[in-house]
């Protein structure tokens, strides 16, 4: 790469792509599809790191898979070298959706491919969420590539690229979320169910936000505000949920409850600057969430979504002395914010107080993405080294 960290490299393709995307979206008949093309120079960086510089990253672990599991393939075949990485290899015991994700790429020579393309596969899952609203509220280009802008501003990307699993699991539940409470197709409501499964199989974490789609099931008034209670109440619980869990759930084992329940001290998992920002990502969201209220707009949405959003909210308040859940809930709802953005940035003719509102809304939600992508970049960004 032409700059020596990820920084760089990064912020740089997110200006050139953001200015490339502006050009398309003054051409006639462009599709909202232009967000994929944009999303295969966006991921390049993901190719370039050096998975070894910093040692702490989750990346050193994957690399390290990956090349047992293409020594287990030349040895034992393409079955004996899958059968050894789920029962032999001691990598994510009980977790096969891992196992078999992981050992796909195995197929190619280059470990960077793996990091390449899983980041792409979140960044398409972006771009899907973001066509599905457009598609929708009929919503213009211009307002998918800001919002894409916006999300991709303010979210850690690298958390991503080097922890592979839980972010993607996230955005998979996010899309299709929205997708199965727009949708009445039995055929849609199956995908739907897989990509629940699916989610919940790359990471333990999307297993409470699971329930709660199930529990939604039950078009009860009551039922939802007892379900928000206990969300909000979700640490002081949590001795009890982890006894029922453990007592069902297969995806539910030693390792996998660290990532579920998360900790209850900051400084064993993260610093104070990280826990503040995230901090300020979730205030942020919160003010969106009332200016659409006050804009009137919660009518345009799905009145289950939108419950199950603020449902989400309450379990990221209720887990705050969880340090894991809370960091990984925030950028949760990050994802499901997106068709709130989406029409907080689309056309709006009204009062003349809430057109005021909703255009300081937007410069402010710039403004803010831009300072979260920043904060990355000194936290996390520029200490990732480039080949």
């Amino acid at each position: 790469m032409i700059f020596n960290n990820f920084g760089s490299s990064y912020i740089a393709i997110l200006i050139i792509t953001f200015l490339i995307g502006n050009f398309l979206i003054h051409l006639k008949y462009v599709s909202p599809y232009f967000l994929y093309f944009l999303d295969i120079i966006i991921a390049l960086p993901a190719y370039f790191i050096n998975t070894a510089i910093p040692s702490i990253w989750d990346s050193i672990r994957f690399d390290t898979m990956l090349n047992l599991f293409r020594e287990a393939n030349n040895l034992y075949g393409i079955s004996g070298g899958l059968n050894w990485a789920l029962n032999f290899s001691g990598y994510y015991t009980k977790q096969p959706v891992v196992v078999i994700y992981v050992w796909l790429y195995s197929f190619f020579k280059n470990n960077s491919v793996f990091f390449y393309c899983n980041i792409l596969l979140f960044l398409f899952l972006v771009s899907l969420l973001i066509t599905q609203v457009q598609k929708i509220y009929k919503l213009s280009n211009k307002v998918s590539l800001i919002v894409k802008f916006v999300i991709l501003a303010s979210f850690n990307i690298f958390f991503e690229i080097e922890g592979v699993r839980n972010f993607l699991s996230y955005i998979i539940l996010a899309t299709f979320v929205f997708i199965d409470f727009y949708s009445h197709e039995y055929k849609k409501k199956i995908l739907c169910i897989l990509a629940y499964g699916l989610a919940i199989g790359l990471h333990p974490a999307a297993l409470p936000f699971v329930l709660f789609r199930i529990i939604f099931i039950l078009n009860n008034k009551l039922i939802r505000m007892v379900l928000a209670v206990f969300a909000v109440t979700y640490t002081i619980l949590l001795p009890q949920i982890l006894h029922i869990f453990s007592s069902f759930s297969y995806f539910v084992n030693d390792n996998s409850k660290t990532y579920l329940y998360g900790q209850s001290n900051f400084s064993s998992y993260t610093g104070f600057n990280e826990v503040l920002f995230s901090t300020f990502l979730l205030i942020s969201l919160i003010l969106e969430l009332l200016i659409f209220y006050k804009c009137n707009f919660q009518k345009k949405l799905s009145q289950n979504y939108l419950q199950y959003y603020i449902v989400a909210i309450l379990f990221t308040i209720g887990s705050c002395l969880s340090v894991q859940v809370y960091l990984r809930a925030i950028f949760l709802l990050l994802f499901l914010s997106i068709p709130i953005k989406m029409i907080l940035f689309s056309k709006y003719k009204d009062k003349v107080l809430n057109y005021i509102t909703i255009y300081l809304y937007r410069y402010s939600s710039v403004i803010f993405s831009l300072m979260m992508l920043f904060y990355w970049n000194w936290q996390t960004y520029k200490n990732v080294v480039m080949y």
